[in-house]
C-alpha cells in the first residue's frame, strides 16, 4: 500500500505494540494450529501422531524466521489487503506466521537481528486484522469496527481493540484519528469461498473483498 509505510505498521506490530492494545481481551477461539503449542498428556497409543505434530509446529516457526530474513516481500507484502481502500485505510491480516516473520524483519532493520516473538506471544495475539488510517492522504480516515461477511453470514470480531493515533497529512501537518485491531476465529479466513471485510468509519461504510486465491497465499 503506497500510503502507508510498512516501517510504521511493523513498528506497531512487533515492537512492543500500542500501550492501547497492551492486553488483548481473551478470546475464547483456539489459537492456529501451525504454531500452537501442545501441552497436554498423550492419550495411549497416539505418542507418534504427537510428536509429528510439535514437529510441522517447529518447522513452521522456523520458517517463519526465515521469511522474516528474506524480507518484506515475504514477511510484509502477502498479508496488505484492500488495496481499494488505501486512500482511506492501510489494512493488514496478521497470523501467528506473520507475526514471527514481522517481528525478525523488523528485528533486522533496527540493527537487533536477536530480537523476535516466540511461538506463545504469537499465539496470544492469535489471527486479526490491523487497520490504520493511511498515511500522507487528504482521504485517511479513522476506522469504529469491521466485520466480515462470507457465504451470507456475518462473522463479528472475537474482540476491538480501538485507540486514537496522530496521522501525517500530506501539507506536513497531523491528523488525530484511530486506528483499530479486531481479532477474529482463524476459521474466518478460511480459503474454500471469498470473505469481504466492510468497514465502518469516519467517511462512513465501505468494503473489500479477499477472493480464495489471495486466502489461499496467507500461512
Amino acid at each position: 500500500m503506497g500510503t502507508l509505510t510498512a516501517g510504521l505498521l511493523l513498528a506497531w506490530l512487533a515492537a512492543g505494540f500500542p500501550a492501547f492494545a497492551a492486553r488483548p481481551a481473551r478470546a475464547r477461539a483456539e489459537p492456529p494450529i501451525i504454531l500452537n503449542v501442545v501441552h497436554q498428556k498423550l492419550k495411549p497409543g497416539t505418542t507418534h501422531s504427537y510428536e509429528a505434530l510439535e514437529t510441522s509446529i517447529v518447522d513452521a516457526y522456523e520458517q517463519a524466521k526465515l521469511c522474516g530474513r528474506a524480507g518484506a516481500e515475504c514477511a510484509v507484502a502477502p498479508y496488505q489487503v484492500c488495496p481499494s481502500e488505501s486512500a482511506r485505510y492501510s489494512v493488514r491480516i496478521a497470523t501467528p506466521f506473520s507475526r514471527v516473520a514481522s517481528a525478525v524483519l523488523e528485528g533486522l532493520r533496527s540493527g537487533k537481528p536477536g530480537r523476535g516473538m516466540d511461538r506463545g506471544n504469537a499465539n496470544r495475539w492469535g489471527t486479526g486484522i490491523y487497520v490504520l488510517p493511511a498515511e500522507r492522504s487528504v482521504s485517511a480516515a479513522g476506522i469504529e469496527r469491521i466485520e466480515l461477511r462470507r457465504d451470507g453470514r456475518v462473522i463479528q470480531p472475537l474482540t476491538t481493540t480501538v485507540g486514537p493515533i496522530a496521522v501525517p497529512m500530506p501539507d506536513g501537518s497531523s491528523k488525530q484519528l484511530s486506528r483499530g485491531y479486531f481479532a477474529f476465529p482463524p476459521e474466518a479466513f478460511d480459503a474454500s469461498e471469498d470473505v469481504s471485510i466492510v468497514f465502518t468509519g469516519s467517511p462512513g461504510e465501505s468494503s473489500c473483498i479477499l477472493d480464495r486465491a489471495r486466502l489461499q497465499t496467507l500461512r
